[in-house]
């Protein structure tokens, strides 16, 4: 039992240590809506315009979207390039270390 309680305070320590030196991605995580673009464009990169083809950013207009994905961009948290005309963001190894340090708080805590 003492291993799971050392995990757990050194799994609420990088989390805290994570947040501290990246104290904007606080918001970020309380936002289903990054979260949600930030786990689709670990799977793909896609641009705005592909994004709102999707059925759970389809109620979003596709400047909103923009807007969200440059915020994410501006926070290192994304990466974009444009090709042929068009920004394709996509995700990077901040994406994923967000991501990972994310989902295993959300589970420690029982958190939905």
């Amino acid at each position: 039992m003492a291993t799971r309680n050392t995990s757990d305070i050194n799994q609420k320590k990088n989390f805290i240590m994570f947040l501290e030196s990246n104290p904007k991605l606080y918001s970020i995580a309380k936002s289903s809506v990054c979260i949600d673009l930030l786990k689709q464009l670990s799977q793909q990169g896609l641009p705005a315009e592909e994004l709102k083809k999707l059925d759970k950013f389809s109620y979003m207009s596709v400047k909103d979207i923009e807007t969200l994905l440059e915020l994410l961009y501006s926070l290192k948290v994304l990466d974009k390039q444009k090709i042929i005309g068009k920004t394709i963001y996509f995700a990077n190894k901040n994406t994923k270390i967000f991501l990972e340090i994310y989902y295993d708080t959300k589970k420690q805590y029982s958190i939905d």
